[in-house]
Parts: structure tokens; sequence; C-alpha cells
């Protein structure tokens, strides 16, 4: 008798599960998936703010605040990113992009290295 309840619950719970997933089919599915991008600290930016950043397409750079370089690329691959210091300095580095590769957003990239800002055209004070 006890065996016959615990199946029946489990057959319920199957039969629950099977038509909410062949539901879900029937729809297009929605992620929420994170932004493939990160921000990066600048250090020398700490006496003299960022005021723009570059990099070449298809990636984005842009200033976040006083000492941090936003960064975004959809793919897998490296961003060359200069930033721009208001005293004039020009600091570079570089990110690297890789796709998860797997789940509902593994079409998209996120950031697993970078470079160390290095110095590039000094500026005046």
């Amino acid at each position: 008798m006890l065996a016959r309840a615990i199946a029946r619950r489990v057959c319920f719970a199957v039969a629950v599960v099977g038509s909410l997933t062949m539901a879900g089919c029937s729809s297009p599915a929605v992620c929420n998936c994170p932004v493939s991008a990160g921000l990066f600290r600048v250090p020398a930016a700490d006496s003299n703010p960022i005021v723009g950043a570059s990099t070449d397409p298809p990636c984005t750079a842009m200033p976040s605040g006083s000492i941090y370089v936003w960064v975004a690329l959809q793919d897998s691959g490296t961003c060359r990113v200069k930033a721009h210091l208001k005293n004039g300095d020009a600091y570079t580095f570089s990110v690297e992009f890789r796709a998860t590769a797997s789940g509902c957003c593994g079409n998209l990239a996120y950031p697993i290295d970078a470079s160390v800002p290095v110095l590039v055209d000094g500026g005046t004070d």
C-alpha cells in the first residue's frame, strides 16, 4: 500500500514536470544573461581621472567613474584598450574574453584575463 502511494506521487511529479517542460518548448526561452563586459581599474587614475577610453571594433570601451574603464565584447577574443587621463597620460591594457559555450547564455563571452595598464604616452602636468 505504501509502495503504491509513493509510486503514484512519483508518477504525478513526473507528469507535472513533463507538462511544464513541454509548455516551455512551445514558447521562446527567456535568459537573464549578465552583460559580457567588465570594469577594469587604471591605478594611475587615482590622481588623474580617466576622461576617455578607446578600442577597436568589435570591442567597446568607455570610462566608468574616474578610475575604471568598462570593456565589452560579445564573442571570444582580445580587446586592446587605451585609457586617456585628464593630465594627458595614456595607458594601454588588453582584456581577453572567452565564451562559456554552455547553457542558455553560452553564446556570450566573459572577461577571463587582463594585462596591467602600461603608460604609452606621457602627457603634461
